[in-house]
């Protein structure tokens, strides 16, 4: 019922907001590559509503089977990559036209893989110096769910970065030092 209610009716609001012209944040001059603002989020809100809901998990299995193997983990990592690649190139819509958007396309293809690797190695710098300090070790875990973040981070904008501030200090890198930084809390 939760979910009906989140999808029949949150949902639709806050899109409606920043997808149709009389919409009050397109009015401002809400700028949404591909309403992933939207998206992001109206899926964190439900899901820490959800997890507030059920409570904390109790074991390390889920329906009585153990968790996937690590080697499982990173390829969906890499498939969540290059899926949210294409999902992000595929948002202009359409390059068969003069001025359709091929040069928006190319920062957007470049700028999230970018965006995922400073996240992720800020996330696995942080958690190795910082958090697990005396334990001198390196944890995956933190580069992959670092990456999620920088890919979530930069997906709203990701159209507007230039080539190189996806990386730069001003820009990306404080997204991704932020995101990856907070990913570890």
């Amino acid at each position: 019922m939760f979910i009906f209610k989140s999808i029949g009716f949150i949902y639709p609001v806050a899109a409606h907001w920043v997808a149709t012209k009389n919409g009050w944040l397109h009015q401002l001059g809400f700028d949404d590559f591909a309403f992933s603002g939207v998206v992001h989020a109206m899926s964190g809100a439900t899901c820490l509503i959800a997890a507030y809901m059920t409570g904390p998990r109790l074991d390390r299995s889920f329906d009585g089977r153990k968790l996937p193997p690590h080697s499982q983990m990173i390829l969906g990592a890499f498939i969540f990559l290059f899926g949210m690649v294409a999902f992000n190139a595929g948002s202009q819509g359409s390059i068969s036209q003069p001025g359709d958007g091929f040069v928006i396309i190319a920062k957007v293809a470049i700028n999230t893989p970018i965006c995922a690797m400073t996240s992720a190695a800020t996330a696995l710098i942080y958690q190795r110096f910082i958090v697990d300090r005396l334990k001198k070790n390196w944890n995956y875990t933190s580069g992959i769910n670092g990456s999620f973040v920088g890919m979530v981070a930069i997906c709203a904008g990701c159209n507007q970065f230039q080539y190189w501030g996806a990386f730069a200090l001003h820009t990306g890198l404080l997204i991704n030092a932020g995101g990856g930084i907070v990913i570890m809390l």
